[in-house]
């Protein structure tokens, strides 16, 4: 059984690591700031990149031009063949899956070491790492609301939080309308989030942390993989009146990768 101080100790280094894999989205409002509005990360497959994210967060790159910071200064647009699950956008909130993976395309693919933004291989990919119980999730991501524009520099400070905590029980995931196959259901109380520097917070709202991977942060019956932190799903949605956070199992980050990529925007 691991320890307060193990787990506060554990916490500070994982965030540490695992920020660098979570990737903040913006686009530019009518007076060009950039509003950081979603959360994606880079995934190797098949000799390509891709972007993975939730599906209603991909909606937006078809009416906007998306971005992320490759420096500190420099924007990258994005741009390549994507799919994401749902008929269309306009039914989106009957898509109850809302994974979105974008295959780049031209210059300037990942990783950016000047904003510590790497990609991550295959193989930590965990699809259906089942049972649910038993384990200890963290997601990592950027709240909009501490997203901070400096016109003059024309650049955006953003910083990084991180959620932890248990699933609800295997046996209760269908009165909630999903299964355990498919998804992950993480009880959610705002008043223990983490900041950037692994400090307790109250956590913000999380708005902008649509796409944002989950990770098992540990296992109670597993000390090795207190130190691999695996993804096994992609949030997609918060349910504040049931303290709920919902991810999809990223079985269907794999099977978008490994399929036809659908749609194609520059």
């Amino acid at each position: 059984m691991i320890t307060e101080s193990e787990l506060r100790n554990l916490i500070a280094e994982s965030l540490e690591l695992l920020v660098n894999f979570s990737v903040p989205l913006y686009y530019a409002d009518d007076y060009g700031r950039p509003i950081q509005f979603g959360t994606g990360f880079f995934v190797r497959g098949n000799a390509e990149y891709y972007l993975v994210t939730a599906a209603h967060v991909l909606d937006t790159a078809f009416e906007k031009e998306v971005f992320y910071y490759v420096t500190p200064s420099k924007i990258r647009k994005l741009s390549g063949e994507t799919t994401r699950t749902g008929k269309s956008a306009l039914n989106r909130c009957d898509d109850v899956i809302d994974i979105g993976v974008m295959r780049l395309t031209g210059d300037g693919l990942p990783p950016y070491p000047e904003v510590s933004k790497f990609v991550m291989e295959p193989e930590y990919l965990r699809p259906q790492y089942l049972p649910r119980a038993g384990r200890n999730y963290t997601i990592v991501g950027f709240p909009a609301t501490k997203s901070k524009v400096n016109r003059s520099e024309g650049t955006v400070l953003v910083a990084p939080h991180a959620y932890r905590c248990e699933p609800v029980s295997d046996q209760d995931y269908h009165k909630y309308g999903f299964s355990p196959e498919n998804h992950v259901l993480l009880q959610l109380d705002l008043r223990v989030g983490f900041g950037p520097n692994g400090e307790q917070v109250n956590f913000p709202k999380p708005q902008g942390m649509s796409g944002s991977p989950i990770f098992i942060l540990y296992s109670e019956n597993s000390v090795d993989e207190t130190r691999v932190f695996p993804v096994v799903a992609v949030g997609i949605e918060y349910r504040q009146k049931q303290k709920l956070l919902v991810g999809t199992d990223v079985g269907r980050v794999i099977e978008a990768i490994e399929g036809p990529l659908l749609g194609k925007f520059v």
